[in-house]
Order: structure tokens, then C-alpha cells, then sequence
């Protein structure tokens, strides 16, 4: 049996064999992803072969541990989907505005979904935990949504995000990155960022130190790497942060003399609203994990997550590599849209579009969708002459495009505006 611990957070199952239900992995990752019941049933199963263990088995040891402590899988859950945070909220009038009911209405409803999956789990009605998985990853039930009409409400909360922008000039927190900022007005709620470039075209890189630059800004950050580990990842923020190689960092070489910044950046990170992931690779534990996050920092925290790089984001059920890139990428614009974060994704370009060095039409390797789904869409083009890299604005819906040159320094930790 494989177990994980990733960044301090809860430790589950994480190994599905070949055969096994997908229904095994979504309900330890979703249905009881909190600590107690996941050592419970890893406890059960640490000497057995995972393939060994039937799903009547798993869905035993979900109800036993629910049996002998269910107060705590109570509180547990409670934590997990923001039921406490949502009647706190609701018990104080002096602190109801439109936007704190909405935002403890939408938990409340997610605390519905979640339990009407545990029902499913403890009377073993494998059918309806699937259908209530599938509910939960929807986002709110029909019966919750905003029916379009506009009213006198609605026209308070436009008016309010209007005096909201013009207090703060960007619509989001800004990149760090002047010319970039002034070209798309940062990093707005809800959109979606496409960060295209070749194979070591520095896109980690900038994702970095863009998210480096959020976290600068009191924004929450959720790094959900796909191929690169946690701990390069950090050492990537930190980097950027400092101004000092990763790779330095990484190695245990840096200098005496940076030693004191290196360390007070790490404690800094380690005191930010910053969570880094390895092992997030499909598209429904991204969308948890997110939602999990949006819940913790609540409703009106700046959030940005990035995704390192799509073309690694599995999809459950995709019959093609085209099927699963689309159904990715519609996706996660739709987990942009409805926590209200602001996604920057990482992907690979066609081969075309990097023949063409900015002057064909955009493509993404094996994802054309996400071309339509970007709110604002970036491709990087480096000159091995000059070794300066060309970040070119493709794409935005509310404001211009145009090209920023930008060169390496401070050991390659990040980019900076070139004269």
C-alpha cells in the first residue's frame, strides 16, 4: 500500500491499481480526505496488497471509522468544507454584507454536497456516492445558481467592484512586471492566464516569480506542479523571492553571506497563504484542492493558482489526448469562474507556433481550447542572440497586447524588464 504526505497536509491513499473503481481514489481524496480516517484505513491496509483489498473492504473500514469517532468526523468534515466559517458568519449581523452571505451560502451548499456523499459512502451505494462526486465537482446545485435576472442587488455589487478597481487601478494583484501590469491590469478574479513557450523557455520560471510577486501582495497561492518536485518549486519562490539561483538554493550552495536572506525568505514563504503540490495531477483533485484552499482564505482573498504545465492534467474518462487537453481546459476556466481565483496556466506550444516565433497564429500543443478560454494569453519567444526572451501579449479581453523584452538575472532566479 502507497501512502503520500504532501506539504504538511492530509495524508491518503494514493495508489489505484489496475481494475480498481475510480470510486476508491475519490473517496479517500474527497469523501474523507482529513487525517483520522485516513490513517484508519491506512492502518488496515499498510500489510496487504492494495490490489488484494476489495471496495466492500474500503467501504467497511469508511464506516467503522465513522462508527467509533464520529464527533470527530464531524468537526473534521466541518473543517474541510467551511460549515463552522459559514454559521460563525451567518451569527454575527454586524458583519453580514452581500458579499459574506453569498460566500456562507455557497459554503453551506458545498457542506450539503459533501455530506450527501458520505451518506452515499456509509450506506454503500456506490452509484450515488459517483453521482454526489459529480454534483460536487459541478460547482453549486442548479437550485443555488443566479438565475441572470438583474436587480437592485446586482447593480450594488457591479457598483462596489467598480469603487473596488478604482481604489486599487489593477483589477488583481499586479505581476511585478510594470509593462506587463499596465497591458493587462493584473491578475483579475476569475480569469484565466495561458503562459506558452518552448521546452526551457523559462515558463516555470516566470509562473514563479509571478506567484512570488502575488504572494508580495497578500494573495493566496496554490502551486500545483505536475512535473517538477515541491521542493524545486520552493526553491524556485525562494529564488525568485531573493534574487539567487534555485539551483544554489536547492544544493545547500549559497553563500555565507546570502545564508540570512535565503533562510528569512524561506520563514517568510513559510508564513505566507502558500500551498505547493506534487501530487494534484488530474483534473478533479485540482478542482478540489482549489476549492479546499478558497474555503480556508475565504471568499474575499485575493487567489491565484497556477497550473505547471496541462499538458500533464489527467482527465477521467477521456477518450483522446485532444478530448482530455479540451475538457481540461474548459475546466479549469470553469474553477476560475466560480471560486473567483485567477488561474495561470502553464502549456507547451505546437510545433507551428514555435516555428513561427510570435507571428503565426497562437497554438497549444494538443489544446486549441485554451486559446478560446484565456482571458489573457502570453507566448514566449527567446532571442539565443541576444539571450533575452520577448514576452509577447497575444491576447486580452479588456485591455491591449503588445511585446515586453525581458532578460535573465540573478543567476537565472528570474527575469527583469530589458532596457
Amino acid at each position: 500500500m502507497t501512502t503520500a504526505t504532501d506539504s504538511g497536509n492530509v495524508r491518503v491513499l494514493s495508489d489505484r491499481r489496475q481494475g480498481q473503481p475510480d470510486i476508491l481514489r475519490d473517496l479517500v481524496t474527497l469523501s474523507i480526505e482529513n487525517k483520522w480516517v485516513a490513517e484508519k484505513l491506512i492502518s488496515q491496509f499498510d500489510d496487504q496488497d492494495f490490489n488484494q483489498v476489495g471496495l466492500q473492504d474500503v467501504v467497511a473500514a469508511v464506516r467503522h471509522a465513522v462508527d467509533t469517532n464520529a464527533e470527530n468526523y464531524r468537526g473534521a468534515i466541518c473543517d474541510q468544507v467551511g460549515v463552522e466559517r459559514a454559521l460563525n458568519v451567518l451569527a454575527r449581523p454586524t458583519d453580514l454584507t452581500v458579499a459574506t452571505v453569498d460566500a456562507a451560502i455557497r459554503d453551506l451548499s458545498t457542506a450539503k454536497r459533501s455530506a450527501d456523499v458520505v451518506r452515499a459512502v456509509n450506506s454503500g451505494d456506490l452509484a450515488g456516492a459517483r453521482a454526489a462526486l459529480s454534483r460536487l465537482e459541478s460547482g453549486p446545485a442548479t437550485g443555488d445558481r443566479d438565475d441572470g435576472r438583474v436587480t437592485s442587488d446586482t447593480v450594488a455589487r457591479f457598483l462596489a467592484e467598480t469603487e473596488e478597481n478604482r481604489k486599487r487601478k489593477y483589477l488583481g494583484p499586479r505581476t511585478g512586471l510594470a509593462p506587463l501590469d499596465e497591458t493587462t491590469l493584473g491578475l483579475g478574479r476569475g480569469q484565466v492566464w495561458a503562459l506558452g513557450a518552448p521546452t526551457g523557455g523559462g515558463k516555470t520560471t516566470l509562473a514563479c516569480q509571478i506567484a512570488a510577486h502575488g504572494l508580495k501582495e497578500n494573495a493566496a497561492v496554490v502551486y500545483l506542479s505536475l512535473e517538477m518536485s515541491s521542493s524545486w518549486i520552493l526553491a524556485r519562490l525562494a529564488g525568485a523571492f531573493v534574487g539567487l539561483s534555485a539551483t544554489r538554493i536547492f544544493m545547500g550552495q549559497v553563500a555565507d553571506s546570502d545564508r540570512g536572506k535565503v533562510d528569512g525568505t524561506l520563514a517568510l514563504l513559510a508564513d505566507c497563504p502558500l500551498w505547493v503540490y506534487r501530487d494534484r495531477t488530474d483534473l478533479a483533485a485540482i478542482q478540489r484542492t482549489v476549492r479546499t484552499v478558497r474555503g480556508k482564505v475565504g471568499a474575499d482573498k485575493d487567489l491565484l493558482f497556477v497550473v505547471d504545465f496541462l499538458q500533464n492534467v489527467g482527465v477521467r474518462g477521456s477518450a483522446t489526448q485532444l478530448d482530455r487537453m479540451a475538457t481540461a481546459a474548459v475546466g479549469l476556466q470553469h474553477l476560475a469562474a466560480t471560486t473567483g481565483a485567477c488561474c495561470l496556466i502553464l502549456s507547451q506550444f505546437s510545433q507551428d507556433t514555435v516555428r513561427a516565433k510570435g507571428t503565426g497564429t497562437l497554438g497549444y500543443r494538443y489544446a486549441s481550447e485554451l486559446a478560446h478560454a484565456a482571458d489573457v494569453a502570453l507566448e514566449m519567444v527567446g532571442d539565443d542572440d541576444t539571450g533575452t526572451v520577448n514576452l509577447l501579449v497575444r491576447k486580452t479581453r479588456h485591455a491591449g497586447t503588445g511585446a515586453i523584452p525581458l532578460r535573465w538575472v540573478d543567476g537565472y532566479s528570474r527575469f527583469e524588464v530589458a532596457p
